[in-house]
């Protein structure tokens, strides 16, 4: 059985009958990015679930290519998005002075096969 390089996440179906199916691209496309990025075991003095992230990390990892021209995320978008999937209880915030501290919430059970 060969391994896959840098690991994997679950994307289980279940996310279909949450409320995060009906949201904006940018929404979806950043719970997959928190999911993705978010440690999987615990290290230092971050649990399993939790990520530090800076607004100018997301906008760089997130951003994509319109011909030669690079697009991002605005700081208000990415903002309304982590509002929107707090309110969904999906993450949890905390801001540090080095960033955000982001907590996906259940991640256990999303990730846990």
């Amino acid at each position: 059985m060969s391994k896959i390089q840098g690991g994997y996440v679950l994307q289980p179906r279940k996310i279909d009958a949450s409320g995060i199916t009906h949201c904006a691209p940018v929404v979806r496309e950043l719970w997959l990015y928190l999911i993705r990025k978010v440690n999987h075991t615990d290290s230092g003095k971050l649990r399993r679930g939790q990520g530090l992230f800076t607004f100018a990390d997301i906008q760089n990892d997130l951003m994509w290519f319109v011909g030669y021209r690079q697009e991002r995320y605005s700081k208000t978008q990415l903002t309304k998005s982590l509002r929107r999937l707090r309110e969904d209880s999906m993450i949890a915030t905390t801001k540090t002075t080095r960033g955000l501290i982001i907590t996906v919430l259940n991640y256990d059970y999303y990730q846990t096969p």
